[in-house]
């Protein structure tokens, strides 16, 4: 979801402001997938890396995060009646603690929603990601849960944070920028790609459903599950 500065400059506003419009473009793009049948969408929120941006800014950003899972709890039959589950991916040692407890909340008055899952990539990158999981294995191989043998791709992939049942089958990027930064390396190498040059607090509907069709035209109209 990229491309929230930019356009915080180009319409000459605050960062803050932008992230805010990014924050409501998210929900509205969730709403929207989950009325196209799709039944999990993942999100890249806050990667580590950004903690090299002002501390002003990422103040507000941790701030805005707050507000936002907080509201989760509040609209807890909203999301129960959606059959919406909000999942946190990522380095979760690393979140200040006033985020995460909200983020718990929000995990937690969720969890029992299966009709869409919503994955917040958050203080993530995909190569802590893979390194924490490979760490993950070679303690259970000390500790004797397995044998350097049983060590296998379906392993590596079940120590993630993700856990993905089925890696994504398409990804978006937004704000023209033609790189994954560090997103979801280990779960892309099958995905189809997609760049568009829109500012992600303009990504709109249409531009979903062009995306849509440029991916059924890619790989054929199959049933889009993530």
């Amino acid at each position: 979801m990229d491309g929230n500065r930019r356009f915080a400059k180009n319409q000459m506003i605050e960062k803050i402001e932008a992230h805010s419009l990014g924050f409501d473009t998210l929900l509205d793009c969730h709403e929207w997938c989950r009325e196209l049948g799709i039944r999990e969408v993942t999100v890249y929120a806050f990667s580590t890396e950004n903690l090299k941006r002002t501390k002003q800014e990422v103040d507000d950003l941790m701030q805005l995060a707050e507000e936002r899972f907080s509201e989760v709890e509040k609209e807890e039959s909203d999301f129960r009646k959606a059959k919406v589950r909000i999942r946190i991916v990522g380095d979760l040692d690393q979140i200040p603690e006033n985020v995460r407890k909200a983020m718990d909340r929000a995990c937690e008055v969720t969890k029992e929603n299966d009709g869409f899952v919503l994955n917040v990539a958050f203080f993530y990158v995909a190569r802590e990601e893979i390194t924490a999981s490979i760490k993950s294995v070679v303690d259970g191989v000390q500790e004797g849960s397995f044998k350097c043998e049983d060590i296998s791709e379906d392993l590596i992939s079940k120590s993630l944070y993700s856990k993905f049942d089925k890696n994504p089958g398409m990804m978006i990027r937004t704000s023209g920028e033609v790189r994954l930064s560090d997103f979801l390396l280990w779960q892309l190498s099958d995905t189809y790609l997609y760049f568009t040059d829109v500012l992600w607090p303009d990504f709109s509907l249409w531009h979903l459903f062009t995306i849509i069709l440029s991916y059924q035209r890619s790989c054929g109209f199959m049933n889009l599950k993530k």
